[in-house]
């Protein structure tokens, strides 16, 4: 029997010898996958063929249409576009070599051939029938050298074997620390691309790839790099300094670390990154995205070392963001005050702001502290149950009134704004109005 498909030869004219092969041992492995058919792959030396078997299933006729298919949306299939059989045959078949291909009790040929239906030169499949009835596909291809199939065989991961030290398998792919795979991209175990930016290799779980199993999407690669990362460093914590490099050189390999993700390292890994960043920049350094940012948390008494955002989003899990930072050492006392440090009119600001509130709320002056905040905006703050007011509002009798007012709403409960804060402050206002009109008539005033 002769089928002739529709496929013109110089269809995909940068197709060689590897993309052809690579076809059909992606195949083969789909169909150990899918059909639980065992896949075996020899190299007969003294012939110079490649075999390639799958036992327990068989290929359809079917299988020579475009469009059709078993692996559109099936999961852990490196193939989906159902043309990879029909290719590999086209594409070895031009670069001269002879393909036999035994599926049951049949042997397939494919050749070019001058089709008078289309007067061009197509592909051709030749069926021959009469072989023994085995449930078995095995494909023959001629003029494989010994050189070619050891590189096919680095090029394929689930053809040659790795040693445990050599890999780290995670849900997201695997880290691949070997020399001969660093700076390479696989696909559930394809090769698919030289990556000369990264320091490792790495293969994928699952990624998008087009026909030519050529990553499409750099962003998907980058956060699966990342994902393998956080799952890698947790099996095997003696990688964490190898992360720590990455992230202090800005590698591409940790390009992909984002808010959310950075999130998933163990604690274990974030305090080690976090304690050799201390140890680099000491223990009052802060991670921050810019000179601007450096400069506000310098302000405020601390080191602000710029870094790059990688390193910045794992650091923070640790020691916080700038902006935590800032609002925290905003609210930390530069100095706390004695008694005699102040002044007579600040003293009496202070024991007249006292003496009104007392009024509605039960306070004395062992409730307060007086001191200068890091942030010198901050005028007042209530803070582990203790009021602070800061040292130069006291020089004005009224401010010094209101902000212990809004401070000593806090006793009762409530954040700033809400509900029963707001309630509290005119409880206390209240209070003092009370005494101030009790005052008043005491004093013959009406």
């Amino acid at each position: 029997m002769r089928i002739e498909l529709t496929i013109k030869t110089t269809y995909l004219p940068t197709w060689k010898t590897f993309q052809g092969i690579r076809e059909l041992l992606q195949n083969a492995r789909d169909a150990e996958v899918e059909l639980s058919a065992p896949m075996t792959v020899w190299h007969r030396k003294e012939t110079g063929v490649l075999c390639i078997e799958n036992d327990g299933c068989t290929i359809p006729h079917e299988a020579l249409l475009f469009g059709h298919t078993t692996k559109l949306g099936r999961e852990g299939l490196a193939g989906k576009f159902g043309e990879g059989l029909k290719l590999a045959m086209l594409v070895l078949a031009r670069e001269g070599h002879a393909v036999r291909i035994r599926s049951g009790s049949e042997v397939w040929t494919p050749k070019i051939e001058r089709s008078e239906k289309f007067d061009a030169d197509v592909l051709v499949v030749h069926v021959d029938k009469g072989r023994a009835d085995k449930d078995r596909v095995q494909i023959e291809v001629d003029q494989i050298s010994e050189e070619s199939f050891a590189h096919i065989k680095d090029l394929f991961l689930f053809l040659s074997k790795t040693k445990d030290g050599e890999h780290v398998k995670t849900s997201s792919g695997t880290l691949l620390l070997s020399e001969r795979h660093k700076q390479k991209i696989f696909v559930k175990g394809i090769f698919v691309q030289n990556a000369p930016d990264l320091s490792f290799g790495y293969d994928l779980s699952d990624a998008d790839v087009d026909r030519d199993r050529k990553m499409v999407d750099s962003w998907d690669m980058n956060r699966r790099i990342a994902g393998i990362w956080t799952e890698a460093t947790s099996q095997r914590p003696e990688l964490l300094g190898g992360l720590t490099k990455l992230l202090n050189e800005n590698a591409a390999d940790v390009a992909g670390i984002s808010d959310w993700n950075a999130t998933l390292f163990t604690e274990e890994a974030k305090a080690y990154v976090a304690g050799e960043f201390s140890k680099a920049y000491g223990s009052d350094a802060i991670p921050v995205a810019s000179l601007a940012e450096s400069q506000d948390v310098e302000h405020l008494g601390k080191k602000g070392v710029v870094v790059s955002k990688s390193l910045r989003l794992v650091l923070e899990q640790k020691l916080g963001s700038a902006a935590q930072n800032k609002e925290k050492l905003a609210k930390e006392t530069a100095k706390l005050y004695g008694w005699h440090e102040l002044t007579a009119e600040e003293k009496g600001a202070l024991e007249r702001a006292l003496f009104m509130v007392a009024a509605s709320e039960k306070i004395s002056l062992a409730d307060v502290d007086v001191v200068d905040f890091r942030d010198s905006k901050i005028r007042g703050l209530f803070k582990d149950g203790r009021i602070q007011l800061r040292k130069d509002i006291l020089a004005d009798r009224d401010l010094t009134l209101r902000v212990l007012v809004h401070e000593a709403a806090h006793k009762a409960g409530g954040g700033d704004g809400e509900k029963d804060h707001v309630s509290n402050i005119e409880r206390i206002w209240s209070g003092i109005v009370a005494r101030l009109a009790a005052d008043a008539q005491e004093g013959g005033r009406p």
